[in-house]
């Protein structure tokens, strides 16, 4: 807010609501005064030039998979036979699919996490996160892996078609965290390591997922 008012040349007195009624500032009438309805516009401002034209990190429309991990809030300790071990096998050509599996709280997450940083060198396509937590649906597992991958589902494309041909030709790690509550839509991940060949998905799940070309 400060920053609108220092850009306008206004001072304290730009807050006072004139006798008509009105704001000086662009305020949503239903929520007047709000921060965030001023943030937003100055967002707004902020991303186009003087021409008018959105600026170069607003026109970037390609999709490409984020390496940004969750940040762990605490380090790991201790588990570096399993995080050596699993890194090894993460570099086998052979294994495409390893799914990290144990009871709840017995740090299946954190560990995963701590690979794929590891590993991150290993895939030059990058690292694609994907929080299952709390979904029950099936049908959900793709939409939330083509939304991690910053694509959009199309009218006359399958959505599972999409992720398929962005991932045709990628070196990527696909990271799946609590895979146990959808574990029914473990064929979906079959077929995209089936179409996908420099694919690899590192699973975390309370169970394995009994498809094809599995390590557990």
């Amino acid at each position: 807010m400060a920053a609108v008012l220092e850009g306008s040349g206004a001072g304290h007195d730009a807050l006072t609501v004139p006798a008509g009624g009105a704001s000086p500032l662009p305020v949503d009438s239903s929520r007047s005064g709000s921060p965030l309805r001023l943030q937003t516009h100055t967002s707004l401002n902020q991303g186009a030039d003087d021409a008018g034209r959105p600026s170069p990190a607003a026109e970037r429309v390609s999709p490409r998979p984020s390496s940004d991990l969750p940040l762990p809030l605490t380090a790991l300790i201790g588990r570096e036979q399993e995080r050596a071990a699993l890194c090894a096998l993460l570099q086998r050509p052979e294994v495409r699919l390893l799914t990290l599996t144990g009871t709840g709280g017995v740090g299946k997450t954190r560990l995963a996490l701590e690979v794929a940083q590891v590993s991150r060198a290993d895939f030059a396509d990058g690292i694609c996160f994907v929080a299952l937590a709390g979904t029950l649906d099936l049908t959900r597992v793709i939409p939330l892996v083509a939304q991690a991958l910053g694509l959009w589902e199309a009218v006359d494309h399958p959505l599972l078609e999409q992720v398929q041909d962005y991932l045709r030709e990628k070196h990527l790690l696909l990271l799946l965290d609590n895979f146990e509550q959808v574990v029914a839509a473990a064929p979906s991940l079959a077929r995209l390591l089936a179409s996908c060949p420099h694919l690899s998905i590192l699973v975390t799940s309370r169970a394995a997922l009994r498809i094809s070309g599995e390590s557990e």
